[in-house]
């Protein structure tokens, strides 16, 4: 324990005991908890159906499997309508052909096996092996690679499309059809069909990390990588950090230029013919080689069509330029399924020279008669927060539609993952046509698999309702009718200058917050200061009361969280207040009052000067209204290392006068009412879960939001 503790002193944190092992003890936890479901093949990292026995006896089976740190793939699709099994490999390392081997045989029936298999060679090679052996043996097998990845250009070497979160879809469909009772060759019929549909593309904004490695994050704060695959190796572009939407209308036109042409009739479709992928379709007319991996056209390429040799037209692998079929020589004269020994010797040498230049992809398509239905997967990669895949998923259906798609099914989860990767990718898959619509009908058939979420069923319309209107409204006190009962010029500057230091102080209140609270505080007073100074110029002249109730929306509208909710909290106590209809009396002097400061904090009855009988907006009676409200409904009070401890000082101040000095004073209680938190217990909010040491070290945020926006009134106010 100690050798392996002193080895991950340099490695990235993770919840794990050992990395040696981290494969083995998670099977051991999905067995554990899912033994109702799932059942493990001894001796071997091979999930199978808890009931596989009676599945290979009455439809063809299903297995997939490769790298594990793609969870929940694959293991969390074996179910009813989906996969029979699936053989984990090491983290990111294809299963080994005799763990592959193992799987087959366990699941083969009668009605014979599907392997499902993402284009990785390493996948390719180990289960292509399997299956050449399981057929020596008389087993009834095929496999289908499915390559989805859009990042590598069409054409463009021989390794083709990665196999990436389309997969799951290939499964879902293969994996009907095999429910309905279909036989071998139309099931493959169906993956292959889906897999030379779905098109898929990654954008991330980390890498990830192996356990027990040294973390490798050579992405900036400012970079993100798209056209990545699902094992932190690079992608084919790293390019500034744009916003969501951007980002995802970058992807998808790249993925909308890769789909194959509608099947149905459309007003205007690229003409153009795509140029065939050398990995897709055809893949045994390819041969390889070891040293350019280039493709060339193979004149001795076996011929896969159906025939007695080979009547389910078997899709075998394109390891070697020469591939000869041979009979096993312990299998039966009779036996239909031929062995194909690959040759290894007799690869190859080829140099750039007798490889065709591809012909650079179409343009998307815009499908202007009738939107083309597609189901759109919007797939976490590991570490992407719920938050922005939805915020992805909005983005991604509004784009499909300018783009002429009509996403009929959405899907957004994480399906295929690289570990904590933070990035998502993007499915397409067209289902229009006849074959669509019965694809898309195999999409929607049930299953037991844990992993799948199932998908909207809705078409993208987005539903709503209006809001109830409030069904009592507090009549307007007689002095609400009055004209000067309004908000001044000088308040509306006062007012603006407060929200623009609240939304500069961003970066320092989100670094208070960070040690002291939960780190939301910098944000949420952001949020609120831009929704407060956009109504700040309609309040000039407004209602004094309305104009309460406006600013209490925008923050109720904008900020959430405990701090909207009590700064809603002031400002519609302080509403209240001036609907009230009391006699207090404040005084103050005409120069105050022809200097306008006045006009931003008392009210009157009576004052100096010539229009002595005139009204002034109560600000500061409001402000300390809504200050016991706060206490009353939050709980809190001064001391308890709160917004109060700014606000209370700074409100008192300004009770028995209004002038100038007192609204210096306030400022300065409040500075120092903020300063004061530092040598505060905390209390009340986050606060009270912090060590009180660490509070030693920052003032609380909320007092200092405060502070800071008097202070910025009271200067933008300056005569």
């Amino acid at each position: 324990v100690v050798s392996i503790h002193c080895s991950m002193v340099n490695v990235k944190k993770k919840l794990i005991n050992d990395p040696r092992n981290v494969v083995e003890e998670m099977v051991r936890g999905i067995c554990a908890v899912h033994s109702d479901k799932l059942v493990r093949l001894e001796g071997f990292t091979v999930l199978l159906h808890r009931n596989i026995n009676t599945i290979k006896a009455n439809q063809v089976t299903l297995i997939s499997g490769g790298g594990s740190g793609h969870e929940p793939a694959h293991a969390g699709y074996i179910g009813d309508g989906m996969l029979s099994g699936a053989v984990l490999g090491g983290v990111f390392a294809s299963p080994s052909t005799t763990s592959v081997l193992a799987a087959i045989r366990a699941a083969c029936g009668s009605h014979g096996v599907l392997l499902i298999v993402k284009n990785y060679t390493g996948d390719r090679i180990n289960f292509g092996q399997a299956l050449l052996v399981a057929r020596t043996e008389g087993i009834i097998v095929e496999m289908v690679v499915v390559d989805d990845d859009c990042a590598l250009p069409e054409g463009k070497g021989v390794t083709g499309g990665r196999g990436v979160a389309g997969t799951v879809l290939v499964h879902k469909a293969a994996g009907a059809a095999a429910a309905q009772g279909l036989p071998l060759t139309e099931v493959a019929a169906v993956a292959r069909s889906a897999a030379a549909a779905v098109k898929t593309l990654a954008t991330s904004m980390t890498t990830c990390t192996v356990p027990g490695t040294t973390p490798t994050d050579y992405l900036d704060n400012k970079t993100i990588e798209m056209g990545l695959g699902i094992h932190g190796e690079p992608g084919m572009i790293q390019k500034p950090w744009k916003p969501a939407a951007e980002l995802v209308e970058d992807m998808l036109n790249v993925i909308a230029s890769r789909l194959q042409p509608s099947t149905v009739c459309v007003q205007e479709v690229v003409n153009q013919q795509r140029p065939q992928s050398p990995t897709r379709h055809s893949l045994q007319e390819f041969k390889f080689s070891a040293s350019s991996r280039q493709p060339v056209k193979n004149e001795r390429a076996v011929n896969y069509e159906a025939s007695e040799e080979n009547p389910h037209n078997t899709r075998t692998l394109p390891l070697s330029r020469k591939v000869t079929e041979q009979r096993h020589p312990e299998s039966k004269k009779n036996t239909t399924h031929a062995a194909a020994i690959i040759n290894y010797e007799e690869l190859s040498i080829i140099t750039s020279e007798e490889t065709e230049t591809p012909a650079p992809p179409p343009a998307p398509p815009r499908y202007n008669k009738g939107d083309r239905p597609i189901v759109l997967m919007v797939n976490s990669l590991g570490g992407t927060p719920t938050m922005e895949r939805y915020i992805v998923a909005y983005d991604a259906l509004r784009v499909c539609r300018r783009m002429g798609f009509e996403p009929v099914r959405v899907m957004v989860g994480a399906f295929m993952t690289a570990l904590e990767m933070q990035g998502v990718s993007l499915s397409m898959l067209p289902v229009d046509g006849e074959d669509g619509a019965l694809l898309l009908e195999r999409i929607d058939r049930p299953t037991t698999a844990l992993a799948w979420t199932g998908s909207s069923t809705e078409s993208y319309i987005v539903k709503s309702m209006k809001p109830a209107r409030a069904p009592i409204v507090m009549a307007l006190s007689p002095r609400c009718a009055d004209p000067h009962w309004v908000i001044t010029p000088t308040a509306v500057v006062a007012i603006e200058a407060a929200c623009d230091a609240l939304e500069a102080a961003e970066p320092q209140l989100t670094a208070w917050d960070q040690i002291a609270g939960d780190g939301d505080c910098g944000i949420t007073v952001q949020r609120g200061a831009v929704a407060v100074r956009a109504v700040a110029p309609m309040l000039a002249g407004m209602n004094a009361a309305k104009a309460y109730g406006a600013i209490a929306d925008a923050v109720a509208g904008s900020m959430g969280g405990s701090l909207g909710a009590l700064l809603e909290i002031l400002f519609r106590a302080g509403r209240i207040h001036l609907l009230e209809d009391d006699d207090d009396e404040i005084l103050i002097s005409e120069k105050e009052r022809r200097g306008g400061w006045a006009c931003c904090g008392t009210r009157v009855r009576k004052a100096y000067g010539p229009d002595a009988s005139s009204m002034i907006v109560d600000h500061s009676g409001a402000l300390y209204a809504g200050t016991n409200a706060i206490m009353s409904i939050g709980g809190a009070e001064p001391g308890m290392r709160t917004m109060l401890d700014a606000l209370v000082p700074a409100v008192e101040k300004l009770r028995k006068s209004q002038s100038r000095d007192d609204w210096k004073k306030a400022v300065r209680a409040a500075e120092e009412g903020a300063e004061g938190t530092l040598l505060m217990e905390g209390l009340a909010g986050r606060s009270n879960y912090i060590n009180a040491e660490l509070l030693k070290t920052v003032p609380d945020p909320g007092a200092k939001a405060v502070a800071i926006a008097f202070r910025a009134a009271l200067e933008a106010t300056s005569c």
